[in-house]
């Protein structure tokens, strides 16, 4: 209480105390002169902040019409729009094979639309029954089992280049496919757009991909790869080899007896026929004018005559059918080898897709807006919130001026 006394006290002796300097009519006056020659002389606000918000909000709205508004570049005609994205087909793999081993089996066709193979039939080329055969072809088309751990990946490969200059960069991926023993298989480039599809060695393809690689900065390259392993086909393959094989060397077997059981019959008959002419020899030979023994020899001669001329087409025939038998058997042998030839053509054929790897590149044009999506993807949001801003300042700012 004492304390806020004497506070009270200082104060009222304070207003008592306070009074006017004895030159204040005189600077007043002095201060009002100069106001008066200098009539424009003011204390603004920040009315500088009004317009230069103003310029920035339209330069803004300027730069987002010209980056919503500005041309797509169109691809040139008959190019491939993207590159070759295997990330997606994974799923369609066990639906649609993209790449069916063909195997043709003597005519009728077989397929498997769990696995995406089309595989030939049997006919008439070997022993056994139609049901047999056909229970082995349907063995084919069973998918491999756990067990076989072997692995024939097909490759593909797709990648996407940005850059400013597309014609130097595209000339030196297409130096780099064929400097890594590659083939171009079909090239489209403009100015702001190329495409490239090819095929490369798998030895060389890892080398090409890491040497591509550093052509861009990694924000301006993407890729995609995708295996396919070819071990279904490969086994069918190696299951239709191994039938025409048996059935190959079921057919030479089946000639080998026929052979050995037409020699054994044509050496029958020969003999026979040997034993005819002996007995018909002896007969002729023997000299008597008996009437009755000439009536037995000329009746025997008539009996050799006739099992002579009765072998002799039996030999014939037995010749005549095994010549058709034989030739069936050999046309059978030949369509096995021109099956095991067929089959040998597809095995290298599949192999040449494992040892190869398709791909496909694009290279488009980026423009220096496309470089800053790039580093700030989100950069137009960006700028929207920042007109926001300044247009929140140039409704809740004014220039104001204050007047002495």
């Amino acid at each position: 209480m004492k304390y806020k006394k004497i506070k009270k006290e200082f104060s009222d002796w304070g207003k008592q105390c306070r009074q006017m300097p004895n030159s204040n009519e005189t600077l007043q006056q002095k201060i009002m002169i100069a106001l008066e020659k200098n009539s424009q002389a003011k204390i603004r606000g920040p009315i500088s902040l009004w317009r230069f918000s103003f310029a920035l909000g339209a330069m803004a709205l300027a730069l987002i019409l010209f980056v919503n508004l500005r041309p797509d570049y169109p691809q040139p005609i008959g190019s491939i729009p993207v590159a070759i994205d295997y990330s997606n087909q994974e799923s369609e793999k066990t639906a649609n094979q993209t790449s069916p081993a063909s195997i043709s089996y003597d005519g009728k066709e077989i397929s498997s639309p769990e696995i995406g193979i089309s595989y030939g039939q049997y006919t008439s080329g070997g022993s056994g029954s139609s049901d047999s055969i056909q229970s082995k072809i349907a063995r084919w088309i069973q998918p491999a089992p756990s067990s076989d751990t072997r692995e024939f990946l097909k490759t593909g490969f797709g990648a996407n280049f940005k850059t400013r200059q597309v014609q130097k960069l595209t000339q030196r991926i297409q130096t780099a496919i064929r400097g890594h023993k590659g083939r171009i298989d079909y090239s489209s480039i403009n100015e702001k757009y190329a495409n490239i599809s090819f095929v490369i060695p798998k030895s060389s393809f890892y080398a090409f991909k890491d040497e591509i690689q550093d052509y861009v900065k990694p924000r301006f390259y993407s890729e995609s790869q995708y295996s396919q392993n070819l071990l279904t086909q490969k086994r069918a393959i190696e299951t239709g080899t191994n039938i025409a094989t048996s059935t190959k060397a079921d057919l030479q077997k089946q000639l080998t007896n026929l052979t050995d059981a037409h020699n054994k019959t044509v050496a029958e008959i020969k003999k026979q026929l040997d034993n005819f002419s002996y007995n018909i020899y002896l007969l002729n030979s023997e000299n008597t004018t008996n009437t009755v023994r000439l009536a037995q020899i000329k009746s025997s001669l008539n009996y050799y005559y006739g099992q002579t001329n009765l072998y002799n087409q039996k030999l014939k025939d037995a010749i005549a059918q095994y010549d058709k038998n034989k030739n069936s058997l050999n046309q059978k042998i030949q369509a096995q080898d021109k099956q095991l030839a067929d089959l040998q053509t597809q095995d290298s054929q599949l192999m040449n897709e494992v040892e190869t790897v398709e791909g496909s590149i694009t290279i488009a044009w980026v423009s220096v807006f496309d470089i800053i999506e790039i580093y700030i993807p989100y950069y137009k949001t960006l700028i929207g919130l920042l007109v926001a801003v300044l247009v929140i300042l140039m409704f809740y700012v004014r220039p104001r001026s204050l007047d002495i």
